[in-house]
């Protein structure tokens, strides 16, 4: 999908999975690893993503309101560099956020964080 390295590549569809079309990559950081995101509403939209382009050693929760500028929510994980936290699933259940994912490849790991909101305004 994307020739840049190290970058979060989109893609977007307009006919339910038929046809796709490259956006232009995230600014995001990502060192070729798998991300999942997840949409609570308009303008809510949720992402869990390794925030470094040579490690996995640190997984993030990031939200945007348009889908292209993100902001950092929380870090999930940070181990050293050479630590993995992989493959997260995000699920909303219940009023609550369910992140799961891999450590080290060994392991699943899961949290149950509070609702996260996106707001439009700024900070009070």
């Amino acid at each position: 999908m994307s020739d840049r390295k190290g970058k979060i590549g989109v893609a977007h569809t307009a006919d339910g999975g038929a046809h796709w079309s490259d956006l232009p990559d995230l600014a995001l950081d990502n060192p070729d690893a798998s991300v999942a995101g997840l949409g609570l509403g308009p303008g809510q939209m949720l992402l869990t993503h390794n925030p470094s382009n040579t490690s996995r050693g640190t997984l993030d929760l990031s939200q945007s309101v348009d889908g292209r500028s993100w902001r950092t929510v929380q870090t999930l994980e940070r181990g050293a560099p050479q630590d993995e936290f992989s493959y997260p699933s995000l699920l909303w259940l219940d009023g609550s956020l369910w992140v799961s994912y891999t450590v080290e490849r060994e392991r699943l790991a899961w949290q149950r964080l509070a609702p996260v909101v996106a707001t439009t305004k700024g900070e009070p």
